[in-house]
């Protein structure tokens, strides 16, 4: 009898079994985060992180149609890359949004999603720089 069967009862042959399932996991294991580029040591930091100085700026909600890039639109819940092109590209067209209902020309933006994006998006008829007298 070997030691393995004397203490818990498993046979070489069982014995073997389970170190090739557990050589199989940790070499997955190995494999996955060197793959994935994840290194499979963990280091600290050596030093503190530095305290972050700039405060966290409020959402720029509602977000004015007529002054909005491209890199705004895509941050705008329900507005990706497609619908951010078609939105500065129906602004090109136009000149300016009159008002936020201009949107329902661009496909995609139907009356519902309109409804979903009034929270986000505004319009301003009066250009920068333009003052009443």
């Amino acid at each position: 009898m070997g030691r393995w069967q004397e203490r818990w009862g498993l046979a070489d042959r069982e014995v073997r079994s389970l170190l090739f399932v557990l050589f199989s996991l940790l070499l997955g294991t190995f494999l996955w985060t060197v793959f994935r580029g994840v290194s499979p040591t963990f280091t600290l930091p050596q030093q503190p992180l530095p305290p972050q100085e700039q405060a966290v700026s409020p959402e720029p909600w509602p977000l004015d149609l007529n002054e909005a890039t491209y890199r705004d639109l895509i941050e705008v819940p329900g507005i990706g890359p497609v619908l951010a092109t078609r939105i500065l590209q129906l602004r090109e067209k136009l000149g300016r949004f009159q008002k936020l209902e201009d949107l329902l020309q661009v496909k995609g933006i139907g009356p519902k999603r309109l409804k979903q994006l009034s929270f986000y998006l505004t319009v301003t008829t009066e250009q920068p720089g333009e003052t009443e007298r």
